[in-house]
């Protein structure tokens, strides 16, 4: 049993590692290079809030659930190359922030913490193979399910109250 809290552990661990540090390297690239994004607000209308959008928001994130999940099939490939994807671009964009960063953080983080945790999951399953998922099955079982909740509920939070924020 504690050989295999330490596998639950290392997979954890590993996700995190790969995630964390492509969001410092896109973070640290972005702020010393002096390029600076620059936020519209105008960008933001009324009719962002939407089905429409929310469909958008939700099947692409989806996707990228279902992606990350590919990886423990294909050897954690697809899902390393999305953890450093993901979290380098996310580094990246709030390096490039400067003056704003305080403005943007927030609607960000209000739905930026389910839609990543459940990106988190995904890759977690990914990490630890086929053997080590149907050892704990039902709860395995249970996890994706719950990762795909939080998918759907960032996409909401997304449609709907983020916006109210910018």
């Amino acid at each position: 049993m504690r050989k295999l809290n330490h596998l639950y552990l290392k997979a954890v661990s590993n996700v995190l590692l790969i995630y964390f540090s492509a969001f410092v390297l896109g973070f640290l690239v972005m702020y010393f290079s002096g390029i600076e994004f620059v936020k519209d607000i105008n960008q933001i209308h009324h009719n962002y809030i939407s089905f429409e959008t929310f469909g958008k928001i939700f099947f692409n994130n989806f996707k990228i659930y279902l992606l990350l999940l590919t990886g423990i099939f294909l050897l954690k490939i697809p899902t390393i190359i999305n953890l450093v994807i993901n979290g380098g671009v996310f580094g990246f964009y709030l390096g490039g922030l400067h003056q704003d960063f305080e403005h943007v953080l927030l609607p960000l983080l209000i739905h930026g913490i389910p839609e990543i945790l459940g990106f988190f999951i995904a890759a977690y399953i990914a990490f630890l193979g086929k053997e080590k998922f149907c050892i704990r099955k039902k709860f395995n079982i249970c996890l994706l399910f719950f990762g795909a909740f939080l998918i759907f509920i960032a996409a909401v939070i997304e449609t709907l109250i983020s916006p109210l924020f910018i």
